[in-house]
């Protein structure tokens, strides 16, 4: 694994993680972890043990450090995993916790504290686990380990695509409307932007899921945002039409067709 620490965006500090990723039919998403602690040492130590169990399980996240609570609630970003100490000087950890839950910006929240008087509220603000300093690996293992499991299951699968400078973006299936292959690249059309890649269409086919229907030599379609076929086109809800080869078309209708029965169930 490379790690990168640099000054994100939003002022905190942000550890970019990379990996040598296997070509997966399915890729769950990057969890974003949080660390706030406004002891250096301590931010320091819980960094190196999220980065050694990110190595050790190939966990595919992106980790952000903050020096305290007031940092963390500027952040625009949503958090999965949010390690919280709980007295800091410019807002205690419990506050944050609650302000986090009030504005929906965190899943997970694991408090980091030498203090045990806590533990009783931290079940009011949904806390997922509360460990004590120093400490001890093998409860941060068992912690990590379910929490991890539970975000996986709930992580909606998507494709992982290389970027420049050993980073990665992330699609969910969800938001991709369509894949077009273009002078040697793919171009990814989501409800929000437009993504290029040099994965080969064979490879792109590998990995998206069956809700991706290959209606032209050169373009995938997300059946979910087909809402008319009409003399060889396919109308899509953003109101772009992307051509079905006369090939292709039989199986097209068959699929849509089979997609909108599983969708009523």
């Amino acid at each position: 694994m490379r790690c990168e620490l640099r000054l994100g965006e939003d002022k905190s500090y942000l550890i970019r993680t990379s990996f040598v990723f296997k070509h997966e039919k399915k890729v769950i998403a990057i969890i974003n972890i949080a660390i706030v602690d406004d002891d250096p040492r301590t931010l320091a130590e819980l960094s190196r043990n999220v980065s050694d169990y990110a190595d050790k399980h190939r966990l595919r996240s992106s980790l952000h450090l903050f020096a305290g609570g007031t940092e963390l609630l500027r952040s625009p970003r949503r958090f999965d995993l949010v390690f919280l100490d709980i007295q800091m000087d410019d807002i205690s950890g419990m506050d944050a916790a609650k302000r986090l839950r009030e504005n929906g910006k965190a899943g997970h929240i694991i408090f980091v504290t030498i203090f045990n008087e806590y533990v009783y509220e931290a079940f009011e603000v949904e806390a997922s686990d509360y460990l004590l300093k120093p400490i001890d690996p093998a409860r941060f293992e068992r912690t990590m380990d379910r929490i991890c499991r539970s975000l996986h299951t709930a992580k909606e699968p998507g494709l992982l695509l290389p970027s420049r400078g050993n980073t990665f973006s992330f699609l969910r299936f969800s938001d991709i409307l369509y894949c077009e292959a273009r002078n040697h690249k793919i171009l990814i059309r989501s409800t929000t932007k437009t993504s290029e890649c040099s994965l080969k269409i064979d490879d792109l086919k590998e990995r998206l899921d069956d809700r991706f229907f290959q209606c032209h030599r050169s373009y995938f379609i997300n059946l979910h945002y087909a809402c008319g076929y009409e003399a060889g086109l396919v109308a899509l809800e953003n109101g772009e039409k992307i051509p079905v080869s006369r090939l292709r078309a039989r199986e097209f209708s068959q699929k849509m067709l089979q997609h909108i029965k599983e969708r009523a169930e």
